[in-house]
């Protein structure tokens, strides 16, 4: 345990809240109850669901925690034509209940926190702070920071503690899966009942933006996962089949990011499965075979080796400043050009900031083929890549937390893959990492902490690799005393 930082809290569960506040919650959603009755029926059933709710998480902490991924990945807006999303409603009751647990009760219990993880939070919340010396747009930024903290500190903080055991772990994944599930079918119907922009290219958003495909990637990864290690041939065959509308999906958000993302995660999840199976020399093949048709076959890997190709030359022939002057229709992909010239001024950025940056919440575009700094408005562009965002936001400092992230998800997954002794830990074991996987491939074209849902997703699956490795500890302490 001594990569543990404990703090000294008063209580353990919400379970253990005095009856008096229990009652105080329920008469205060009676009294909001009787406040709506007589407007529209959504606010009534809405209002009774909240009731429900509350009473759930006051008896049961967990409830919270598995609903999370539901409501992260699909946050219907809690009042129609408003942004009061139900994942921000769910993260304030979270935080709420969480606060009021410590203060209430006079027994003491511990939270935890992985030194490996407080270390990333000193230093990225150095970064982030650092950065607002030099912040063009301070609003933003600050309603952005406060973003970063919830997911990165409460969400973490919050399953860290909660999740106990192995069982917890699977249903955690269980939940990815339905969220996953229920944003798919959600997104075909979006396409096929013409909802979707013609002007985007038919791309399927979801109620998520440009992270919907992710989202629908990591119940991709979870059940390959499941089909790779589970003993059942007929649950097997299920999750064949669940695959299906998940692919569909992912195909109709048209993002190469986690198309790319999603791809290299199953592979991975295939490389462990082989290599537990001792089934090295199957896996060479298989990769080699899948290698030369996607090389020959492929418009995706013709598009891939385009982007390659793009920015080793075009770089040098064509300055991003001049991207603006060049026959557009000479190209075949406008993203490529446009990714380019974005990417550039993200690094330009970032050599002429390189200790604070621009400031978090700052890097958004007016134009991506001729870029210029705006405010961030909901649709002013990205950077298109969390790492260059990174460093044009938060500078040195903000990378090196990141480098210090991504090399400690590296370490614990070397840590799990190799204390994993049984089907079910194969299973949660590939399912964790080959999500972390997808979305760190996926933020080489994508930024993967631009609000609170991406934000808090990525956190949610970096404590659940923190979690497995705590978990198997134990039990293989267990195993061997």
């Amino acid at each position: 345990m001594q990569d543990l930082l404990s703090l000294s809290l008063k209580s353990r569960y919400f379970l253990e809240l005095d009856k008096k506040l229990i009652i105080l919650f329920l008469v205060f959603d009676l009294i909001l109850i009787s406040l709506l009755i007589l407007v529209p029926s959504f606010y009534l059933f809405a209002s009774i669901g909240f009731f429900i709710l509350i009473l759930s998480l006051l008896t049961n902490p967990n409830t919270g925690l598995y609903l999370l991924p539901i409501v992260l990945v699909n946050p219907v807006a809690i009042v129609p034509g408003t942004q009061y999303n139900i994942d921000e409603f769910l993260i304030f009751l979270l935080l709420l209940l969480f606060l009021v647990s410590i203060f209430l009760k006079d027994q003491e219990s511990e939270v935890y926190l992985p030194k490996a993880y407080r270390w990333f939070l000193v230093l990225f919340l150095s970064g982030t702070s650092l950065s607002l010396l030099n912040v063009r747009y301070l609003e933003p930024a600050l309603l952005h920071l406060i973003k970063l903290v919830l997911a990165f500190g409460f969400i973490f903080i919050y399953a860290y503690n909660q999740i106990k055991n192995q069982e917890m772990l699977k249903n955690i994944l269980n939940m990815i899966i339905l969220s996953g599930i229920i944003a798919a079918f959600y997104g075909i119907y979006q396409y096929y009942s013409g909802s979707v922009s013609i002007t985007s290219g038919k791309r399927v958003f979801g109620l998520v933006g440009g992270n919907f495909g992710g989202f629908v990637g990591l119940a991709i990864v979870s059940l390959f996962s499941g089909i790779m290690f589970n003993r059942d041939y007929l649950k097997r065959i299920f999750f064949v089949i669940l695959l299906i509308p998940l692919i569909w999906a992912l195909l109709l958000s048209q993002t190469r990011a986690w198309i790319l993302g999603t791809i290299v995660s199953i592979f991975a999840v295939l490389l462990f499965a082989l290599y537990k199976k001792n089934q090295l020399k199957k896996l060479i093949v298989i990769l080699l075979l899948i290698s030369l048709i996607g090389i020959f076959f492929s418009g995706f890997m013709k598009s891939a080796f385009w982007d390659i190709y793009s920015s080793l030359f075009l770089r040098k022939v064509y300055p991003s400043t001049k991207i603006s002057t060049l026959n557009l229709e000479k190209f075949p992909d406008f993203s490529v050009l446009a990714r380019k010239s974005i990417w550039n001024f993200g690094l330009d950025l970032f050599l002429k900031y390189p200790v604070t940056g621009i400031g978090i919440a700052n890097m958004r575009i007016s134009n991506a083929f001729n870029p210029s700094l705006t405010y961030p408005r909901p649709y002013a562009g990205y950077a298109d890549s969390h790492y260059i965002n990174i460093l044009a936001e938060t500078g040195i400092l903000g990378a090196i937390a990141w480098i210090f992230l991504i090399a400690s998800i590296l370490s614990y997954s070397k840590k799990i893959f190799r204390m994993a002794f049984t089907p079910d830990w194969y299973y949660i074991s590939s399912s964790i990492v080959g999500s972390l996987i997808l979305l760190l491939v996926g933020g080489i074209f994508w930024v993967i902490t631009s609000g609170l849902i991406d934000s808090a997703i990525f956190a949610l699956m970096i404590s659940l690799l923190f979690i497995a490795n705590k978990i198997l500890i134990k039990e293989l302490m267990v195993i061997k005393s």
